[in-house]
């Protein structure tokens, strides 16, 4: 059995990939306050459903539900919000610091886990990123994934991220992307799938190559620096208005 967890830019293929070459993987989700390993997909599911990371709990004592990050209402099937998970194989605390555990359960013993999730039928969820990733433009939460998907999907994009700025007194969306080794890319055709394919708020304003995205690498891999992207976005538009 091969496990993934997508959460590294440019592994979005991989569990293709490795379906070609006779490996089928299954996205998963844990983090370290439960242990590591969380959730798995099924192996029976389609492999578009087994590239995502998520699935269903792999302890059967174990219980998770889906919280609005906006009004604090749980979620039905369909419903994106923050996971909270409740489950043997989850810390009892933060050592020595008690503040930080407070904060990190809920009254009734859930962990906040700061990820934001998509609840499906069948009890099962779907990882979309990092709480503090999500971006708030125009009155709305964007997750960067929903733009990122496009705009890989309408060229030879071998990663891609998201960020968003102020600009011109509100906050808009700007990309960045890695092209494929050998290729080239075109910004006005990916500007143009962005308008195909979004609402006119989650366009970005510009998409720029590089060579490589700005990271760092930690315990679970190589990690994008947001913020380095964030100045770097604020700069190439005052260079180039």
């Amino acid at each position: 059995m091969y496990g993934h967890a997508n959460f590294t830019p440019g592994l979005t293929e991989l569990p293709f990939e490795a379906q070609r070459r006779g490996a089928p993987m299954r996205g998963m989700y844990g983090m370290s306050e439960t242990m590591a390993f969380l959730a798995a997909q099924p192996l029976s599911a389609p492999l578009e459903q087994r590239a995502e990371g998520g699935g269903h709990l792999v302890c059967r004592d174990a219980h998770f539900r889906v919280r609005d990050i906006e009004s604090g209402a749980l979620m039905t099937a369909g419903g994106m919000g923050e996971l909270e998970v409740a489950s043997p194989n989850c810390m009892i605390g933060y050592f020595e610091d008690p503040e930080r555990t407070a904060e990190a359960f809920t009254n009734d013993g859930y962990l906040r886990t700061g990820d934001l999730v998509v609840a499906r039928e069948g009890n099962r969820f779907d990882f979309v990123s990092r709480k503090g990733d999500i971006l708030r433009i125009g009155g709305y939460l964007v997750s960067p994934a929903e733009i990122e998907d496009v705009i890989k999907a309408a060229g030879p994009v071998a990663a891609c991220q998201v960020v968003a700025i102020p600009h011109a007194d509100r906050v808009r969306p700007v990309a960045f992307v890695v092209p494929e080794p050998t290729r080239t890319l075109s910004e006005d055709a990916l500007m143009t799938a962005c308008a195909e394919s979004l609402a006119t708020y989650k366009r970005p304003i510009r998409i720029f190559t590089l060579d490589a995205l700005p990271s760092v690498n930690g315990p679970n891999g190589s990690k994008v620096k947001k913020n380095e992207l964030r100045t770097m976005a604020m700069n190439l538009l005052e260079a180039k208005p």
